[in-house]
């Protein structure tokens, strides 16, 4: 089912930094023009394409689904998942053993897995059998985007329904395992960041009950801390430009990954 899409683009290794026996590992691919089925303002159906990466998602050795994501805003969602996608029930790429490192995305599991047990939960709310199966790990670092989202999880939240106070992920995990969460001040999510800094920030995690949240976050891009957009160039979005439009024909950027 994956074969048509059997290619190692360069957003993957290029861009974000993926190894490629990362990228032939977990059958990551790409699809220059990916089916979408849409309806139009009169009800009826259409079929739009779009340019994406594939992100196959395997559970206890089965494909269960896949996500695509879009390599440009070409007017369809940023992410898509195929019909009955278990993004409630499952975690993408757990680790043997007996930690584990836990992220929102699944492009961060991919860059970093190489080095570390990381393993993504499809977005920063979890619902309880995905509690149950981090908790099934005795180590657990649990790292957050630095963003209003990732720290609700991390620090909890009132339910507006009900008033009901719900705790964040660390504290409902407290009870199975050892939690620790990272007290890196930079703002960017794990899959920006290089090899030795998760290395750091894994290794210099507190516990939950002693972790607070950065007063301020630090631009990844600029090293330094400032409000608002940072005045350099983004070296990602430079990178797509040269290597996805610039030359007019991607062809010569793909290769062939063995089947």
């Amino acid at each position: 089912m994956l074969d048509p899409w059997m290619w190692v683009h360069p957003y993957l290794t290029v861009i974000r930094g993926v190894p490629l026996a990362t990228v032939e590992e977990l059958r990551l691919g790409y699809a220059e023009q990916y089916p979408i089925r849409e309806e139009n303002e009169d009800g009826r159906g259409l079929t739009r394409h779009s340019e994406r990466i594939i992100i196959p998602h395997f559970w206890r050795g089965k494909l269960v689904g896949w996500q695509s994501r879009r390599l440009w805003d070409d007017g369809t969602p940023k992410y898509l998942s195929t019909g009955g996608f278990p993004k409630d029930r499952t975690i993408f790429c757990p680790p043997e053993g007996r930690r584990i490192v836990v992220v929102e995305a699944p492009m961060s599991s991919a860059r970093h897995r190489h080095h570390q047990p990381v393993a993504a939960t499809f977005g920063s709310v979890l619902t309880d059998a995905q509690i149950r199966l981090v908790a099934g790990y005795d180590e657990v670092v649990w790292w957050p985007d630095p963003d209003d989202a990732g720290w609700q999880a991390t620090e909890g939240w009132v339910n507006e329904t009900t008033g009901e106070w719900v705790p964040g992920v660390p504290e409902q995990l407290e009870a199975y395992s050892n939690v620790r969460v990272p007290t890196l001040d930079w703002n960017e999510d794990p899959g920006g960041l290089d090899d030795a800094t998760v290395d750091e920030g894994v290794e210099t995690a507190v516990p939950f009950a002693i972790w607070e949240r950065p007063a301020r976050l630090r631009c990844w891009r600029c090293k330094g801390y400032h409000e608002g957009r940072c005045h350099l160039p983004d070296p990602v979005d430079a990178l797509i430009d040269e290597l996805l439009r610039g030359s007019g024909d991607e062809a010569h950027l793909l290769t062939e990954r063995s089947q």
